[in-house]
């Protein structure tokens, strides 16, 4: 399929005296005359493509010659312009777009108008708390492993909207667990916004900026599992199309989101306050740059056992 970017178009110009064949468009093909007796001039072209040819209508010849050639040259015209047109459909489009820089959902989500429709008629409750400013923080590298994967690890996210509670899956994904417990034992995240917000797909936060595209300084290689697919309140590691780019960014899945299984790492998992996550305010940079920050968070709390 072409793609909005590209064009075909296909201009056949015969210039000869007029026939009532030549008279009126043909289809895809249009056909243009007039009383210049001594050439035809044919241009088609395609996605960039041009190819010329004359014909000479010779004024010794008979009429009835001159348009006995018509057809057979009419013919190889239509069929070297079906030839390029089959050739650029078949080509297809070239310019892929490249991975996003965060999940993308599989269908197409609510509108901002739809969303505050759902949000008020789950009685959302408003904002109770108001959260610290936010401190840009980057590091030089990476934080050393200090977690024991044989240890259970909780984070409670206290937001302007409530708390809800993670358990961490060090099991999974050591990596992303001590990384995202030594952000949060820094107060990195405290003030941050959830910037990214797609009712009935995910809820992302983690970038000190709120653009969606800050980050920590380093980078943590990809963690994936297909143990534990994405349902409603599996925890993730936002990432660029790099496999290995994950940094402070994490999603929460607000729903079933399989097209994200083995994608993204898993780290954790919402075990209590779902309802607080599906509350937080909508919002999508994508579509509205401009919009007022989203909800934020005051402190994460870790504990151990």
């Amino acid at each position: 399929m072409l793609s909005s970017g590209r064009s075909l178009r296909i201009v056949l110009q015969i210039e000869s005296p007029p026939t009532p064949e030549s008279s009126n468009p043909i289809g895809l093909l249009s056909i243009a005359s007039s009383v210049t007796r001594r050439r035809s001039v044919i241009r088609i072209n395609a996605a960039g493509l041009e190819w010329d040819t004359a014909a000479s209508f010779d004024c010794s010849r008979s009429e009835r010659d001159n348009r006995m050639s018509m057809p057979w040259t009419r013919g190889l015209i239509l069929l070297a312009a079906a030839g390029i047109a089959a050739l650029v459909i078949a080509c297809g489009d070239d310019d892929e777009n490249s991975a996003t820089d965060t999940p993308a959902p599989s269908t197409a989500q609510p509108t901002a108008e739809a969303t505050a429709e759902v949000t008020a008629a789950n009685d959302c409750p408003a904002p109770t708390e108001e959260a610290p400013e936010v401190t840009v923080k980057t590091y030089d590298s990476a934080p050393e492993m200090t977690i024991d994967p044989e240890k259970s690890y909780t984070a409670v996210i206290q937001t302007e909207r409530g708390a809800f509670t993670m358990t961490l899956r060090a099991d999974l994904a050591p990596q992303h667990v001590n990384s995202f417990i030594f952000l949060a034992r820094d107060g990195y995240y405290d003030g941050v916004t959830f910037h990214r917000v797609l009712p009935g797909f995910v809820a992302q936060a983690g970038d000190p900026t709120g653009t969606g595209s800050g980050g920590p300084g380093y980078t943590v290689p990809a963690e994936f599992t297909t143990e534990v697919p994405y349902t409603e309140g599996v925890v993730g590691a936002a990432r660029t199309n790099d496999p290995d780019s994950a940094g402070s960014q994490w999603f929460v899945t607000l729903a079933e989101a399989s097209n994200l299984n083995g994608q993204y790492t898993v780290f954790a998992q919402v075990t209590d306050g779902i309802d607080v996550v599906k509350c937080i305010t909508a919002r999508d940079p994508s579509t509205n740059p401009g919009a007022p920050p989203g909800d934020k968070i005051i402190s994460i709390e870790i504990t151990e056992a």
